[in-house]
This record gives structure tokens, C-alpha cells and sequence, in this order.
């Protein structure tokens, strides 16, 4: 198992721990037919040396989706609820250095059938070894 799954693994049993819906290590397609989910991967990511350490700083995204008549405030409300679970350990039990918030945006549904929040956080671990 690579070290971005057991990131995004951890993610989700925390995110569990406050929140009741349905939540995916990965991205997840539109077409799951359910009404609400939450959805955790990896946009991007970026190997840095400093002196002889390695460490990867990447960015990890929550996307948050809801279909019907849905307001930035519900949206607000299920990231508040997913938040509570990553901030109750920003190490998620040791598999990264440290994790921030990094940026956020919403999508509206126009051709999507959900409504989406995505907010983004940055995480510094050390990658795999070959």
C-alpha cells in the first residue's frame, strides 16, 4: 500500500469519526446516485530535498458533493463536520509531518448533478522508498 493511500485511508477513518455519510478514499465519478459524499484525493504533489532529507509536500482534497437545492451554508456545514475528524490529529497518526488548509472553491451544479465544496490542504510526508 503506498503511502498516499494509507494518507488518504486515514483521512477518511478520522473524517468517519464526525461525519455519517458516505465518504471515498479516491476520487469518486458523479454518477453514484446518492445524494451526499465526500471524497478524499490527491491533486498534486512535489518532491523537495533539503540537505540530505527528502519529503514530499502535496495537496490533498476533500470534495464535498450534495445534490437538490443545496446552499453554500450546507456545503459549510458537512466541511465542519469533516474538519472536526482531520484536526482531531494533523498527523493522522503519524503518517505525515504536518497538514494545513490551503485553499477552497465551489462548484455549482450546472452540468453536474451535484453541488461541490473542495477544500484543499497541504500535507508533508516522506514518500515511498523504491
Amino acid at each position: 500500500m503506498t503511502t498516499r493511500k494509507q494518507i488518504r485511508d486515514q483521512i477518511r477513518v478520522q473524517i468517519l469519526a464526525t461525519y455519517t455519510g458516505e465518504v471515498f478514499s479516491g476520487r469518486q465519478h458523479h454518477s453514484l446516485g446518492i445524494a451526499e459524499f465526500v471524497d478524499i484525493f490527491f491533486d498534486e504533489g512535489e518532491n523537495v530535498e533539503d540537505g540530505i532529507q527528502q519529503y514530499c509536500e502535496a495537496i490533498v482534497s476533500i470534495g464535498i458533493h450534495k445534490t437538490g437545492i443545496v446552499t453554500d451554508d450546507d456545503l459549510d456545514a458537512i466541511e465542519a463536520l469533516c474538519e472536526a475528524g482531520i484536526f482531531a490529529d494533523l498527523t493522522l497518526s503519524g503518517l505525515v509531518h504536518g497538514m494545513h488548509r490551503n485553499s477552497f472553491s465551489y462548484s455549482p451544479q450546472g452540468e453536474n448533478t451535484y453541488d461541490i465544496l473542495v477544500r484543499r490542504y497541504v500535507v508533508i510526508y516522506e514518500e515511498d522508498t523504491p
